[in-house]
């Protein structure tokens, strides 16, 4: 998806463009896999940079601290006017911090892999807990009402990882066939919250067909 923006309006787009992006509308009762044992830290060979060819964004793996820097794909106009920014050529450049990215000019626009917002999955702190299940670990992320979020990383041969994320599917329905959905407030903007705390069975079903891919990564160093 690419987003049109005027940076003249450009605070607001990106403001309404987090709240979008950022969260999970499905939530857990309890960290998962349930009935795990907590581990310390990710192992030494998943730590590292990682880089997605799908939207530029990056993730950071650290003793303690797994972080994406999450990018968005915008189009700007070439004669947009605003102060914030500065073309040349097919670089743009934020100008108060000096931050900049080459794009690829289209006709009286530029293409560009824009930063958006950091999103931590994990982190040394009692909001977050780390488990796994087989191969793949689990990073809990406690929300302020008490639900977690659930982030899954599958590593894969060549030392990529996949990282999943249980988002609402577009048919609620096909999630109350795994396991029992409790809806919460609905939110204004985002639409539908709801929870769930899935048995072991419930679990495995919703790791095949209910976690969505959010990216593939590939380490660069």
């Amino acid at each position: 998806m690419i987003f049109d923006f005027n940076f003249r309006n450009f605070s607001f787009c990106i403001s309404l463009l987090l709240l979008i992006s950022c969260d999970q509308a499905v939530r857990f009762e309890q960290p998962q896999p349930a009935g795990v044992a907590d581990i310390e830290e990710l192992p030494d060979r998943l730590k590292g940079s990682y880089y997605s060819e799908k939207d530029s964004s990056t993730l950071e793996i650290s003793d303690d601290l797994v972080v994406i820097y999450n990018r968005a794909l915008i189009r700007i106009a070439l004669n947009d006017s605003a102060e914030e920014i500065r073309f040349s050529g097919d670089t743009v450049t934020d100008i108060s911090s000096g931050y900049y990215e080459i794009g690829r000019v289209i006709g009286d626009s530029i293409e560009v892999h824009w930063p958006l917002w950091t999103d931590t999955l994990l982190r040394k702190s009692n909001n977050y807990l780390l488990r796994k299940f087989k191969s793949r670990y689990f990073l809990n992320r406690r929300l302020d009402d008490g639900t977690w979020e659930v982030y899954i990383l599958d590593p894969h041969n060549g030392g990529s990882l996949m990282v999943e994320e249980l988002l609402a599917p577009e048919d609620i329905s096909m999630l109350e066939h795994i396991t029992p959905v409790k809806q919460l407030e609905t939110d204004t903007i985002l639409g539908p919250r709801y929870e769930i705390n899935p048995d072991r069975k419930a679990l495995k079903k919703l790791m095949r067909r209910g976690f969505t891919a959010r990216g593939f990564y590939r380490r660069v160093k």
